[in-house]
């Protein structure tokens, strides 16, 4: 019964701990000295986790919004997706906090309907009536108790019924002397309730590794591979905990475990099963399986929408927020669309199957994983598949259109892991996928990704369609374009030399992707010195161009402003002139004043002046060209350093020695920082250095 004495509390009969509890600037709200627990009714039906570890921020947090001294209820929820430690971190902050409170007392609410009987037995554990009192009279009784002094912990573990919390809980939320914590996968209770909520995420990887070997002895040399699993698992606390007691019942190395876990989800470490045969037991009594947890939350999916989002999202990038663009794709929806905003909302608030991030969805690894083992068949991996390269291409198009690299970064990990699935699944459309990335790889300069990523696509292409047919022709062109960048100039010329010959079988000799290849094909022949080759190459180009797209087009513009380069190193300069400034009216009409392609222009055209002997006014063009790509690259791209390195031979022209040489190391970093070893823009840095002491 309650008294007037000090509140003393029985929790097993164990010797406790220094408790310290802070809140705000580090003011100590309590502290209890070991002794004894005394009895009074606290019900907490779990011992006290030995392996807990980590979370201080989020105990802290905990202990600054229950153990304030105000007179009105306070309510507190810890959400997030399953077998991420709610309800681990509710027990401990119960254990921490047992001195501040009168009595804590642990409801196990996963069925809302039991609340009564859930109160009931906290009344029992108290002494309160007598063992034959009936269900209502001992929940009277219980809150009579409860109300009459305070204050007291209540923990609401696993209460998920958001549309009635209100009725629900309307007892509780009656007594100021209570403090509720909820442990809840959703978020979306009612704001009448006043909840503070309180987001859980996963371990961090020092947090992951101190839980691990509290668990398992293991040497150093071995930390790297326990890091990996780890990662493996995503620090995912209940993952975390499933595989640390296999390692140590099964006495194997973090090595041999993960060779394997190729599948997670179905190996028997992550099965109830296998913990019922070992005899270990659940820290909180809840489920011990990954498929069992995380179907607890797919259970509760009814939106046919929310289905397809959920299961599409495991063929995508975890971790990395996902456009709603691709969801509405393959749903056929408008990113609008009233149905589509409220499946997003059921997967993030009201089942925990997605996280929020800047308002778009995210996925943990092993959730993924899960979405994709319940995705059977590859019908809705096509269909993914073909609407995200059709994103993929609109993106690279306005990036190409616009300079501007922020349309298709978004996508960049999403199309990836995309084409990496299907892929493995035997469908062709990886190809287009792998294509649409190689495009945007070449454009941030990571050469050998869009090597490799094109690579891919003509060896599909090729299983699919032949060696000859033209869809192959795209992705070996732009493999010259990598290659061309990677200095493998040998490579390169033999890629658009095979390009224009499955470009002319099919299409004829005048087809405007004949020219492009033609085009590429005049780059690498100048690289190699054959200037005379070079010139034939881009006036054949040019010439198909302008017949396919008339003058004054954007593509005819590449091929002038080409033309111009080998008229310089002809000794044109004239002639090389007014290449360049036709080429930058077309651009500037077609792109704007601060596209890529202008700085191009501008920069090529700043040459001719230097070579004429005009040093301000290429002074003036390399910096309006550095401006330009600054913006658009960021200050380290090999774009930039072109510029940079140009500027500097000027800078260098006019006396400028110190502000040349900063020029000159800036642009070989960025240079050695994007292109292999021997590549020939390192050389030409280096030249401009050693030129300085000459």
């Amino acid at each position: 019964m309650d008294s007037d004495e000090d509140p003393k509390i029985n929790i097993g009969g164990n010797a406790r701990e220094n408790i310290v509890i802070q809140g705000d600037n580090n003011k100590i709200i309590q502290q209890a000295a070991p002794k004894p627990f005394n009895d009074t009714g606290t019900f907490l039906p779990m011992a006290r986790n030995k392996l807990f570890t980590g979370r201080e921020a989020a105990l802290k947090e905990l202990a600054e919004a229950l153990t304030g001294s105000t007179n009105v209820v306070i309510t507190q929820a810890i959400t997030g997706m399953g077998g991420i430690g709610k309800s681990q971190l509710a027990l401990e902050f119960a254990y921490r906090s047992a001195d501040y409170f009168v009595s804590a007392h642990w409801l196990n609410l996963a069925d809302p309907s039991q609340l009564g009987a859930e109160i009931a037995a906290c009344g029992r554990q108290m002494g309160l009536l007598n063992d034959e009192a009936k269900q209502p009279d001992m929940v009277a009784e219980t809150l009579r108790v409860w109300v009459s002094r305070g204050p007291r912990l209540l923990v609401l573990d696993n209460y998920e019924s958001a549309a009635d919390a209100l009725q629900t809980l309307a007892p509780l939320l009656q007594l100021p002397t209570l403090r509720l914590l909820i442990t809840a996968r959703r978020a979306d209770f009612p704001p009448e309730l006043g909840l503070r909520p309180y987001a859980l995420d996963v371990f961090t990887l020092p947090e992951s590794l101190n839980f691990l070997r509290k668990l398992v002895k293991l040497s150093d040399d071995q930390i790297p591979d326990l890091e990996k699993l780890a990662e493996t698992l995503g620090h995912l606390p209940l993952a975390l905990h499933l595989a640390g007691h296999y390692l140590l019942e099964e006495c194997i190395t973090p090595a041999e475990y993960l060779r394997e876990l190729d599948q997670v989800l179905t190996h028997e470490s992550m099965q109830a099963g296998w913990f019922r045969q070992m005899g270990v037991a659940s820290p909180t009594a809840h489920e011990q399986s990954l498929l069992g947890t995380f179907a607890l939350s797919w259970q509760k999916v009814g939106d046919e929408h929310a289905q397809t989002i959920f299961k599409v999202a495991g063929y995508l990038a975890p971790n990395t927020p996902i456009p709603v663009g691709i969801f509405a794709a393959v749903l056929e929806l408008d990113e609008k669309d009233r149905a589509l905003k409220r499946a997003l909302r059921q997967l993030v608030d009201k089942v925990g199957l997605f996280t929020s991030k800047d308002g778009l969805l995210v996925i943990h690894p092993l959730l993924a994983a899960y979405a994709r083992f319940l995705n059977r068949g590859s019908e809705l991996l096509e269909k993914l598949a073909h609407r995200l390269a059709v994103l993929a291409k609109d993106a690279t198009d306005r990036v190409d259109e616009t300079g501007s690299l922020t349309w298709f970064t978004p996508l960049q990990a999403h199309v990836l892991v995309a084409a990496e699935y299907t892929e493995r699944s035997g469908l062709a459309a990886a190809a287009n996928l792998y294509g649409n990335l190689g495009h945007y790889l070449q454009i941030i300069a990571y050469y050998l990704g869009a090597q490799l990523a094109n690579e891919r696509a003509i060896r599909i292409w090729e299983a699919n369609l032949g060696e000859n047919h033209p869809q192959v022709a795209i992705y070996v062109n732009d493999l010259g374009s990598a290659l061309l960048e990677l200095g493998d100039l040998d490579r390169a010329r033999a890629a658009f030399e095979r390009a224009i010959q499955i470009w002319e079988a099919n299409l004829g000799e005048n087809h405007p992707y004949v020219a492009t290849s033609v085009n590429n094909l005049g780059t690498v022949l100048k690289s190699l010195g054959d200037l005379e080759g070079a010139r034939a190459a881009f006036e054949r180009a040019l010439k198909i161009g302008e017949v396919a797209f008339g003058k004054n087009h954007s593509s005819v513009a590449i091929r002038v402003n080409n033309l111009g380069v080998v008229l310089r190193e002809l000794g044109d300069l004239d002639g090389a002139r007014a290449a360049f400034e036709r080429a930058l009216k077309i651009d500037e009409i077609s792109f704007g004043k601060n596209h890529p392609y202008v700085a191009r222009d501008i920069n090529n055209l700043g040459l001719v002046f230097q070579f004429m002997g005009d040093l301000d006014s290429a002074r003036a063009a390399f910096e309006r060209s550095l401006k330009i790509d600054e913006i658009v690259f960021g200050k380290d791209h090999p774009h930039i350093a072109i510029s940079i390195g140009n500027l500097g031979t000027v800078l260098q022209a006019q006396g400028e020695k110190e502000q040349a040489q900063s020029c000159y190391l800036r642009a070989l970093a960025i240079f050695e920082q994007f292109l292999p070893a021997e590549h020939p823009n390192i050389e030409t840095a280096k030249g401009w250095l050693k030129s300085l002491d000459e």
